[in-house]
């Protein structure tokens, strides 16, 4: 089922793209992540929205949470408020999460041009069976092109020996780290002005008790903790998962990152249906400055 639904439509999508753009499978992967970002557009453009839509709804929780007599009792308010939160994120994790079958079906048909390179009698013509149109088709001993600029995208970098021949896929893990940090720092940053431009203000409100204080400084603690593992963490888990598989993948999930940083930059630049290029700049520099 997975290979009727997802494997096989990716499979002719790249193979057209393909055939598109003169047999290169580096330039075919960026016509066919063009696709998919044009494709999965509305929920890319959604999962932004939510995400600013919880930095808006995080500090009224907070201010609730803290005026609250009885933390144990929640207030009717509290519990639609924490509903509507619970909600935003499920829908915000959609557009990530589609992006599962996607990668694994990807390394599928990527695995099976690997498989026909090394030995064209292993599987050639595995893929005149799934494709749809006779255009796509080629020989059963067919080598497809998979060099691009240097790298090999059928090869696994953790396969090849440290040296000259690794520098192409040292280099791409490193533009992959690096985008993965800026589009995590970027996302985050962007947020935190939004979260600072709602917060509530404190100016008239009574002095804190030890208890409340202690309750912000934990909450403080998990969203440093939070920011560690967005901005650090996670393109160092990107980079080593690009080191155990195909460098193709590595190279589509760095298109991605470049799309959505650019995406990212543009949607967020929108104030109140307007692009607003001072207050675009005004987060830029503040993240360059951080």
């Amino acid at each position: 089922m997975f290979e009727l639904l997802v494997v096989n439509p990716l499979t002719n999508l790249l193979i057209a793209s393909y055939v598109l753009v003169g047999n290169n499978l580096g330039w075919a992967l960026i016509v066919l992540t063009l696709f998919l970002r044009v494709l999965l557009l509305p929920l890319t453009i959604k999962q932004i929205q939510t995400q600013r839509k919880l930095q808006e709804l995080q500090p009224r929780l907070q201010a609730m949470q803290r005026n609250a007599k009885d933390p144990s009792q929640l207030t009717p308010e509290e519990i639609g408020l924490m509903r509507e939160t619970t909600l935003s994120c499920l829908g915000g994790l959609f557009p990530l999460l589609i992006q599962i079958p996607i990668l694994f079906g990807l390394n599928s048909v990527i695995a099976q041009i690997a498989s026909v390179n090394s030995d064209p009698h292993k599987g050639g013509d595995w893929f005149n069976q799934v494709l749809y149109f006779d255009f796509l088709k080629h020989s059963s001993d067919y080598s497809f092109n998979t060099n691009f600029f240097g790298l090999d995208l059928a090869i696994i970098p953790s396969h090849v020996p440290f040296g000259a021949e690794f520098i192409p896929f040292g280099g791409l893990m490193v533009l992959l780290v690096l985008t993965q940090f800026l589009q995590s720092k970027l996302i985050y940053s962007f947020q935190q002005n939004r979260s600072d431009g709602h917060a509530p203000s404190h100016k008239h409100n009574k002095k804190k008790t030890k208890e409340e204080l202690e309750k912000e400084e934990l909450q403080q603690a998990l969203n440093r903790w939070n920011q560690l593992q967005m901005i650090y963490v996670i393109p160092l888990a990107v980079g080593l998962g690009a080191y155990q598989f195909h460098a193709a993948l590595g190279f589509y999930w760095l298109l991605q990152n470049i799309f959505t940083i650019v995406q990212t930059v543009i949607q967020y630049g929108f104030m109140d249906g307007k692009f607003n290029v001072r207050k675009l700049k005004e987060y830029l520099s503040r993240l360059i400055a951080k």
